[in-house]
């Protein structure tokens, strides 16, 4: 799903299962099951959302030491729920079942669960990389009562200064119709 989703955006490279795999084993110890969902339509997987605890909540109280001590302090935070934050690293949805709502659907029942859970040990989701070039999924996010907390901005530094600079396209818009390019 991942490969299929994301094969048109500018400088992807496609994952292999074993990559995949690889990621995911190192990420096994700071995984919670509870921010991780997969979408599958008939027996298919479509679509994924995967987010970690921020775990910048949790290492403030190692001071930057995993020694033995540190980790030990490291595992009762992640036991105790002293991260309040979850934070979205990867999602996406197959090309072929975009726009039919299951983007809106993952971050429902995510908020459904979390809320509903015995020990709600969230407060929030952080949803990172929605780019102004992606309309669609601000307005999902948004829709859903999301806000934005910080906007941040890609810088590129053109070392041919001939080389004539290209913005990276709205998804959903034909060229020519960005109403951003009308900002530069």
């Amino acid at each position: 799903v991942y490969n299929r989703a994301w094969v048109t955006h500018e400088s992807f490279k496609g994952m292999s299962k074993v990559q995949a795999m690889a990621i995911m084993k190192q990420l096994k110890p700071v995984l919670d099951e509870e921010l991780i969902y997969f979408v599958y339509y008939e027996d298919k997987p479509v679509g994924f959302y995967i987010s970690l605890p921020e775990l910048n909540e949790i290492f403030r109280y190692v001071n930057g030491n995993l020694n033995l001590f540190g980790k030990l302090k490291f595992l009762y935070h992640k036991w105790k729920g002293t991260c309040r934050t979850s934070f979205g690293v990867a999602f996406g949805i197959d090309p072929d079942h975009q726009g039919k709502g299951l983007e809106g659907a993952i971050f429902q029942e995510m908020e459904r669960v979390l809320r509903n859970a015995k020990k709600r040990r969230y407060d929030n989701i952080i949803i990172t990389w929605i780019g102004d070039f992606n309309p669609k999924m601000i307005r999902i996010i948004e829709g859903l009562g999301g806000k934005p907390l910080r906007i941040m901005a890609t810088y590129r530094k053109l070392f041919d200064e001939n080389a004539e600079f290209e913005r990276s396209p709205i998804i959903g818009v034909r060229k020519g119709n960005n109403p951003m390019e009308k900002m530069r």
